[in-house]
C-alpha cells in the first residue's frame, strides 16, 4: 500500500518538478516494488495508467498533466515497474534455480484453487466493501464477565461517510459532465469536460477507487475485508477533499467540524476493538452494529 502510494505522489510530484525524470523514475520503481509485494496493489499502477490517458485526451494545460510523449510514458510506466518487478524475484531464483514463469504459474494455481466466497466464515464479497458488511475477526476470548476481540475493521462513521463521499463526488462528476459537454457542443472550445482543472483530483480519485475495486469482481476465490485497503485510500481521499472544500467555506464549516467530531468519537468507541481490549459483552454487543460483524 506505502508502495503504491508512494509511486503515484512521485508521479504527481514530477509534474510540478523542475527534475522530473528522477521523480518518475522512483515512480516506476515504486510501482513495480508494490506490484511485486501483493498483485493486487496493481490497481495503483492501473489508476495512474487510466488517468494519464485521461489526461491526454485533453488539450487544455492541467495541474497533474505531463507534456511527456507516450513512448516515455512506456518507459516510466511499463519498462522500469516490469524490470523492478523481475529484479526483485532475482534472489529467490537464484537461490531455488525455479523458472520466474513457473513461479508465477504455481502462483495462478494457488489463487485459483482457493475456495470461493462462502468458503470461508469470514469470507467477504467484494461487492459488500464500501458499506463494510463483514469484517475479520482475528480473536475472541471470553472470561470473568468480559469479552475480548480484534477485528480487522475500519472505522465505520469514517469508513461510510467515505463510501457517501466517493458516491457524491460520482455523481457531482457525471453532472458536470454533462453540463459541460452540452455547453461545448454549443460553443465548441478547445479540452475536454473530463479533466477540467475544477474537477482533475475528483477525477483522480474516482478513477484510482474504481482500479482498486472493480478487479476484484473477476476473482472467484475468496477474499476478505482487508483486499479493500485499496479503496479505503482513495474512499478516504474523497472525503478529505470535500471535507477541505467545506472548511474553506463558513457556511459549510460546521457540517464538517460535526463530521470530524464525529469520526474522532467513532474511532473512540471501537477502539477496543482494534486493540483487543476487555469489554462486557454488553460493551461488545453495543458495538456489533451489523450481524456480519459478529
Amino acid at each position: 500500500l506505502g508502495l503504491g502510494l508512494l509511486g503515484q505522489w512521485a508521479w504527481v510530484r514530477a509534474g510540478r518538478s523542475q527534475h522530473p525524470a528522477r521523480w518518475r523514475w522512483l515512480a516506476g520503481i515504486a510501482l513495480g516494488a508494490a506490484i511485486n509485494v501483493k498483485w493486487n496493489w496493481a490497481g495503483f499502477w492501473l489508476g495512474l495508467f487510466l488517468w494519464e490517458i485521461a489526461a491526454g485526451r485533453a488539450n487544455d494545460r492541467l495541474p497533474l498533466r505531463m507534456d511527456l510523449p507516450w513512448r516515455r510514458r512506456a518507459v516510466y510506466l511499463g519498462a522500469i515497474p516490469l524490470a523492478t518487478y523481475i529484479l526483485l524475484w532475482l534472489p529467490h531464483l537464484l537461490l531455488t534455480g525455479e523458472s520466474l514463469a513457473k513461479i508465477h504459474q504455481q502462483l495462478w494455481s494457488t489463487h485459483q484453487s482457493i475456495g470461493a466466497n462462502g468458503s470461508h466464515t469470514y469470507c467477504s464479497p467484494w461487492q459488500s466493501w464500501p458499506l463494510m458488511v463483514r469484517p475479520v475477526a482475528y480473536f475472541f476470548e471470553r472470561m470473568e464477565g468480559t469479552a475480548t476481540t480484534i477485528h480487522a475493521m475500519g472505522n465505520p462513521v469514517l469508513w461510510w461517510l467515505s463510501t457517501a463521499a466517493v458516491l457524491a463526488l460520482a455523481l457531482g462528476w457525471l453532472g458536470r459532465q454533462v453540463v459541460a459537454n452540452t455547453k461545448s457542443a454549443k460553443t465548441p472550445r478547445r479540452g475536454t469536460a473530463c479533466c477540467a482543472p475544477t474537477t482533475s483530483a475528483v477525477a483522480f480519485i474516482l478513477i484510482n477507487y474504481l482500479t482498486n475495486w472493480l478487479p476484484w469482481a473477476m476473482v472467484s476465490r475468496c477474499t476478505f475485508f482487508y483486499h479493500a485497503m485499496g479503496i479505503a485510500t482513495f474512499g478516504t481521499l474523497g472525503l478529505a477533499w470535500l471535507m477541505a472544500q467545506w472548511l474553506e467555506n463558513p457556511r459549510d464549516r460546521p457540517l464538517a467540524l460535526v463530521l470530524l467530531g464525529a469520526i474522532a468519537l467513532s474511532f473512540w468507541f471501537w477502539l477496543p476493538l482494534y486493540l483487543g481490549l476487555p469489554l462486557s459483552p454488553e460493551a461488545l454487543q453495543r458495538r456489533w452494529l451489523l450481524p456480519g460483524w459478529i
